[in-house]
């Protein structure tokens, strides 16, 4: 690829002249499927904007209209779409041409009139000596003082793929409109304090109900009543049909995910888990936790102050303790969520220690004869029985090991119990099947 500048001047009498200022070639990258031919002419057309932003740098006077001109209608295309259109590898040509030289001063030139054709196809010092093309440029015209306008060229379907090719593939995104209540925004702005938060609601809560004016201070009365208001407003926005079913005495649909669980409405309209234990002998709350979904942010209020209140105890105590009141959809998933997001639990996780291996004995590295060193060990205990017939009584005994050191062959007995004089004449045995004349290992 090349870029060639020339310098036109027009003197008094209206003669126009044309000659070579400089030019500049580039090799194109080889082996890269990528780099393909509009992306070759881009990087042609960025290097003549660099050349002529050199140009007009290194020479002080300045010039009455700067233009440029390329072959190629897919690059003339891209620069005059905007580089916001285009992916990153030509939206960053297309910037930075755009910033030296703007689009509107780019046009098309023919192939034929194209003196950095030259450069690019090479030609020999013969050709170029008297070459006029090289050396004057393109035929100008001599009215509009410009390169002779080339034909109008509609692009066909193939340079319409080449440009739509670079085009920058837009995502869509769908939104659903959510309705943020008052308990919504009130919910998100004391998180994670699930204490401040009950108060506050409780405070509020006073504003409609005069039952508790009497005094200043809250009663548990009033904070119990007011995290009630929150588990029902949360089992609405979370189980809006099953709570809808169960007001209306239906049946929960086979969808439903409350289906095996069995809920049924409380007399404080809160929907609870069925079940087995009403004979049980434990509270109303275990026997019938409270239903909850697992993304609402209520749960996460839960699932935190339960963390806090157990000294950061790990997922499973704290589902295990969650469930003495309530019951959350996919609970474990949702405190595992929870324990990775303390940042107490984070920090203070500690990393477990690796022993490093002592050095081996000698005898375990020493090449020796099968079992010259051996260990020997038990397990048990077992019962033995001496032959199969009817009434034989079983008896109590052990399975002796010996496992050689140096080839860890290993050699199964049984004995009637861990004396001494029974394991050496079960040792002498071994060695008996092993070496015929083994009196002198033993000593």
């Amino acid at each position: 690829m090349g870029a060639c500048v020339y310098i036109r001047s027009i003197d008094s009498s209206g003669n126009l002249s044309s000659h070579l200022l400089c030019s500049k070639s580039k090799l194109a990258p080889i082996g890269n499927k990528r780099m393909t031919l509009p992306r070759q002419e881009l990087c042609a057309a960025l290097c003549l904007a660099r050349l002529i932003s050199n140009v007009s740098r290194a020479i002080p006077s300045s010039f009455a209209e700067i233009r440029a001109w390329t072959d190629s209608q897919v690059v003339l295309a891209w620069l005059n779409g905007g580089a916001s259109r285009w992916t990153t590898f030509v939206a960053n040509r297309v910037a930075e041409i755009n910033t030296l030289l703007p689009s509107i001063n780019w046009d098309h030139i023919d192939t034929k009139q194209n003196p950095a054709d030259l450069v690019s196809r090479g030609a020999s010092p013969q050709e170029l000596h008297n070459n006029s093309l090289w050396w004057i440029g393109p035929e100008w015209s001599p009215l509009a003082g410009h390169l002779k306008s080339s034909p109008r060229i509609t692009l066909d379907t193939d340079l319409r793929q080449m440009i739509s090719r670079e085009e920058r593939k837009i995502t869509i995104c769908l939104i659903t409109p959510h309705e943020s209540t008052f308990l919504d925004e009130l919910m998100s702005r004391y998180y994670p304090d699930l204490r401040m938060l009950s108060r506050v609601t409780a405070r509020l809560r006073r504003i409609f109900v005069r039952e508790f004016k009497v005094s200043t201070c809250l009663v548990p009365l009033e904070t119990n009543q007011a995290l009630q208001i929150l588990i029902r407003h949360t089992q609405r926005k979370g189980f809006p049909n099953d709570l809808e079913s169960l007001e209306l005495g239906k049946e929960l649909k086979n969808q439903s995910s409350l289906l095996q669980l069995k809920p049924f409405l409380d007399d404080d309209g809160i929907v609870r888990v069925g079940g087995r234990l009403n004979h049980s002998c434990l509270t109303y709350d275990e026997k019938h936790p409270i239903l909850l979904p697992r993304s609402s942010i209520l749960t996460a209020y839960i699932l935190h102050s339960e963390h806090i209140n157990n000294h950061h105890c790990g997922p499973q105590t704290l589902l295990a303790i969650s469930r003495r009141r309530y019951w959350i959809i996919c609970g474990t998933s949702a405190a595992r969520k929870t324990y990775r997001q303390c940042v107490v639990c984070a920090r203070s996780k500690p990393v477990p220690n690796s022993q490093m291996m002592g050095q081996l004995p000698q005898e375990r590295v020493t090449p020796q004869p099968t079992f010259a060193v051996t260990g020997v060990d038990y397990a048990g205990p077992v019962c033995l029985v001496g032959r199969r017939a009817r009434g034989v009584i079983s008896s109590k005994g052990y399975i002796a090991l010996f496992v050689c050191f140096s080839t860890k062959a290993v050699h199964l007995e049984a004995v009637s119990d861990l004396r001494n004089a029974d394991v050496s004449c079960r040792l002498h045995k071994v060695f008996e099947s092993i070496w015929p004349s083994h009196e002198d290992v033993l000593r």
